[in-house]
Protein backbone atom coordinates (compact mmCIF):
# COMPACT_ATOMS: atom_id res chain seq x y z
CA UNK A 1 0.00 0.00 0.00
CA UNK A 2 3.08 2.43 1.23
CA UNK A 3 4.57 1.82 -1.91
CA UNK A 4 1.49 2.32 -4.53
CA UNK A 5 0.59 6.11 -2.74
CA UNK A 6 4.53 6.65 -3.80
CA UNK A 7 4.18 5.83 -6.95
CA UNK A 8 0.45 7.95 -7.05
CA UNK A 9 2.60 10.86 -5.45
CA UNK A 10 5.53 10.45 -7.95
CA UNK A 11 3.07 10.40 -11.18
CA UNK A 12 0.50 13.51 -9.69
CA UNK A 13 4.13 15.50 -9.28
CA UNK A 14 5.29 14.87 -12.46
CA UNK A 15 1.70 15.54 -14.13
CA UNK A 16 1.74 18.53 -12.57
CA UNK A 17 4.92 19.74 -13.95
CA UNK A 18 4.13 18.37 -17.50
CA UNK A 19 0.86 20.74 -17.03
CA UNK A 20 3.03 23.51 -16.14
CA UNK A 21 5.27 23.16 -18.27
CA UNK A 22 2.79 23.18 -21.10
CA UNK A 23 0.70 26.08 -20.24
CA UNK A 24 4.50 28.25 -20.06
CA UNK A 25 4.24 28.49 -16.32
CA UNK A 26 7.98 30.05 -15.46
CA UNK A 27 8.25 28.27 -12.47
CA UNK A 28 7.87 24.94 -14.00
CA UNK A 29 10.14 25.26 -16.91
CA UNK A 30 13.65 25.68 -16.99
CA UNK A 31 15.01 29.27 -16.98
CA UNK A 32 15.97 29.65 -21.00
CA UNK A 33 19.43 29.44 -21.97
CA UNK A 34 20.67 32.45 -23.72
CA UNK A 35 21.45 32.17 -27.11
CA UNK A 36 23.87 34.69 -28.61
CA UNK A 37 22.83 38.24 -29.28
CA UNK A 38 24.02 40.61 -32.34
CA UNK A 39 27.51 40.91 -31.60
CA UNK A 40 28.44 44.60 -30.62
CA UNK A 41 32.02 45.87 -29.97
CA UNK A 42 31.35 45.52 -26.27
CA UNK A 43 31.70 42.49 -24.51
CA UNK A 44 28.67 40.61 -23.23
CA UNK A 45 27.76 37.85 -21.22
CA UNK A 46 25.89 35.25 -22.97
CA UNK A 47 24.59 31.74 -22.28
CA UNK A 48 24.44 29.47 -19.59
CA UNK A 49 27.11 26.21 -19.68
CA UNK A 50 29.54 27.64 -21.80
CA UNK A 51 32.04 28.32 -19.72
CA UNK A 52 33.80 30.62 -17.46
CA UNK A 53 32.89 30.91 -13.30
CA UNK A 54 28.89 31.45 -13.45
CA UNK A 55 28.86 29.61 -16.60
CA UNK A 56 28.93 32.44 -19.06
CA UNK A 57 31.11 33.52 -22.17
CA UNK A 58 32.29 37.12 -23.20
CA UNK A 59 32.43 37.79 -26.79
CA UNK A 60 32.64 40.82 -28.99
CA UNK A 61 31.82 41.70 -32.15
CA UNK A 62 34.40 43.32 -35.40
CA UNK A 63 35.21 47.27 -35.49
CA UNK A 64 32.38 49.21 -36.72
CA UNK A 65 33.88 49.77 -40.12
CA UNK A 66 36.33 47.64 -42.20
CA UNK A 67 37.24 49.23 -45.22
CA UNK A 68 36.03 45.47 -46.84
CA UNK A 69 33.06 42.95 -45.81
CA UNK A 70 34.32 39.31 -45.32
CA UNK A 71 31.29 37.69 -46.84
CA UNK A 72 32.48 33.78 -45.36
CA UNK A 73 34.79 31.03 -45.77
CA UNK A 74 35.05 30.41 -49.27
CA UNK A 75 36.99 27.16 -49.19
CA UNK A 76 39.50 24.50 -47.40
CA UNK A 77 42.78 23.69 -49.16
CA UNK A 78 43.96 20.46 -48.64
CA UNK A 79 47.66 19.71 -50.14
CA UNK A 80 47.94 16.02 -51.42
CA UNK A 81 51.09 13.86 -52.55
CA UNK A 82 48.25 11.80 -54.78
CA UNK A 83 45.75 13.97 -56.66
CA UNK A 84 43.63 10.99 -58.35
CA UNK A 85 43.03 9.00 -54.63
CA UNK A 86 42.37 11.78 -52.69
CA UNK A 87 39.87 13.16 -55.29
CA UNK A 88 38.27 9.28 -55.72
CA UNK A 89 38.35 9.53 -51.37
CA UNK A 90 36.52 12.49 -51.11
CA UNK A 91 34.07 11.33 -53.58
CA UNK A 92 33.67 7.99 -51.77
CA UNK A 93 33.65 9.14 -48.32
CA UNK A 94 31.79 12.65 -47.97
CA UNK A 95 29.79 12.18 -51.23
CA UNK A 96 31.53 15.09 -53.01
CA UNK A 97 31.47 16.46 -56.60
CA UNK A 98 34.80 16.61 -57.96
CA UNK A 99 36.16 18.44 -61.34
CA UNK A 100 38.51 17.23 -63.67
CA UNK A 101 41.84 18.62 -62.24
CA UNK A 102 43.26 21.85 -63.75
CA UNK A 103 46.62 23.56 -63.91
CA UNK A 104 47.15 27.27 -62.09
CA UNK A 105 51.19 27.29 -63.55
CA UNK A 106 51.20 30.99 -61.98
CA UNK A 107 50.28 29.32 -58.37
CA UNK A 108 52.70 26.23 -59.32
CA UNK A 109 49.63 23.93 -58.33
CA UNK A 110 47.14 21.45 -60.20
CA UNK A 111 43.71 21.44 -58.31
CA UNK A 112 40.54 19.70 -57.84
CA UNK A 113 37.70 21.33 -56.60
CA UNK A 114 35.61 19.05 -54.10
CA UNK A 115 32.48 20.55 -53.71
CA UNK A 116 30.48 18.64 -50.19
CA UNK A 117 27.05 20.22 -49.57
CA UNK A 118 28.13 23.94 -49.22
CA UNK A 119 31.44 23.18 -48.12
CA UNK A 120 34.05 23.37 -51.08
CA UNK A 121 37.49 22.10 -50.69
CA UNK A 122 40.26 22.56 -52.82
CA UNK A 123 42.83 19.57 -53.01
CA UNK A 124 46.26 20.65 -54.58
CA UNK A 125 49.06 19.28 -55.75
CA UNK A 126 52.59 20.68 -56.90
CA UNK A 127 52.96 21.55 -60.25
CA UNK A 128 56.37 22.35 -61.30
CA UNK A 129 59.54 22.20 -59.64
CA UNK A 130 59.40 25.49 -57.34
CA UNK A 131 55.65 24.86 -56.38
CA UNK A 132 54.94 26.20 -52.83
CA UNK A 133 52.76 22.83 -52.53
CA UNK A 134 55.94 20.85 -53.01
CA UNK A 135 57.94 21.99 -50.52
CA UNK A 136 55.10 21.75 -47.85
CA UNK A 137 54.88 18.10 -48.90
CA UNK A 138 58.12 17.78 -48.37
CA UNK A 139 57.47 18.70 -44.36
CA UNK A 140 54.01 16.99 -44.54
CA UNK A 141 54.30 13.88 -46.91
CA UNK A 142 50.74 12.59 -46.18
CA UNK A 143 49.50 16.09 -47.07
CA UNK A 144 47.34 18.27 -44.54
CA UNK A 145 45.36 21.19 -44.91
CA UNK A 146 47.13 24.12 -46.42
CA UNK A 147 45.30 27.48 -46.06
CA UNK A 148 41.51 28.85 -45.28
CA UNK A 149 40.37 30.92 -48.09
CA UNK A 150 37.68 33.69 -46.83
CA UNK A 151 35.34 36.09 -50.05
CA UNK A 152 36.03 39.94 -49.85
CA UNK A 153 34.07 42.24 -51.54
CA UNK A 154 37.09 44.20 -51.93
CA UNK A 155 40.35 42.36 -52.29
CA UNK A 156 42.33 46.08 -52.99
CA UNK A 157 40.61 47.15 -49.73
CA UNK A 158 41.52 44.13 -47.52
CA UNK A 159 45.10 43.88 -48.70
CA UNK A 160 45.69 47.84 -48.01
CA UNK A 161 43.95 47.68 -44.66
CA UNK A 162 46.17 44.36 -43.87
CA UNK A 163 48.84 46.02 -44.19
CA UNK A 164 48.43 48.96 -42.02
CA UNK A 165 47.93 46.24 -39.52
CA UNK A 166 51.05 44.67 -40.01
CA UNK A 167 50.35 41.55 -41.87
CA UNK A 168 52.60 40.95 -44.83
CA UNK A 169 50.80 39.92 -48.35
CA UNK A 170 52.59 37.61 -49.90
CA UNK A 171 54.26 37.91 -53.43
CA UNK A 172 54.46 41.44 -55.04
CA UNK A 173 51.31 42.40 -52.99
CA UNK A 174 49.36 42.39 -56.02
CA UNK A 175 46.24 40.00 -56.29
CA UNK A 176 46.56 37.20 -59.17
CA UNK A 177 43.66 34.85 -60.90
CA UNK A 178 42.93 31.82 -59.04
CA UNK A 179 41.71 28.83 -59.70
CA UNK A 180 37.61 30.03 -59.61
CA UNK A 181 38.75 32.59 -61.49
CA UNK A 182 38.72 35.46 -59.06
CA UNK A 183 41.29 37.97 -57.83
CA UNK A 184 42.92 36.67 -55.16
CA UNK A 185 46.37 37.09 -52.73
CA UNK A 186 47.65 35.44 -49.68
CA UNK A 187 48.54 36.36 -46.34
CA UNK A 188 51.73 35.78 -44.61
CA UNK A 189 51.36 32.94 -41.90
CA UNK A 190 53.63 34.46 -39.72
CA UNK A 191 51.54 37.36 -38.97
CA UNK A 192 48.40 35.58 -39.34
CA UNK A 193 48.66 33.13 -36.09
CA UNK A 194 50.43 30.43 -37.84
CA UNK A 195 47.80 29.85 -40.48
CA UNK A 196 48.24 30.49 -44.17
CA UNK A 197 44.91 32.60 -45.16
CA UNK A 198 44.01 33.37 -48.95
CA UNK A 199 41.12 36.73 -49.58
CA UNK A 200 39.10 36.27 -52.67
CA UNK A 201 37.26 38.53 -54.34
CA UNK A 202 33.89 37.32 -55.20
CA UNK A 203 31.31 39.62 -57.10
CA UNK A 204 28.00 39.60 -56.42
CA UNK A 205 26.84 37.71 -59.87
CA UNK A 206 28.23 34.45 -57.68
CA UNK A 207 25.63 34.02 -54.68
CA UNK A 208 26.96 30.78 -53.53
CA UNK A 209 30.35 32.22 -52.67
CA UNK A 210 29.23 35.50 -51.74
Amino acid sequence: MAMWLRAVSVVARRSSNYARVLSGSPAAAPAPTRIFPALTRQFSQVGHGSGGRDGGVNIRGPPEALPYNVRGLNHIAIAVPDLPAASEFYRTTFGAQVSEPHDLPEHGVRVVIAQVSNCTVELLHPLGEKSPIAKFLEKNPRGGMHHLCFTVDDIGAASKHVSTEGIRVLGDGNPKIGAHGNPVLFLDPRDNLGVLCEFEQVSCAEPHKA
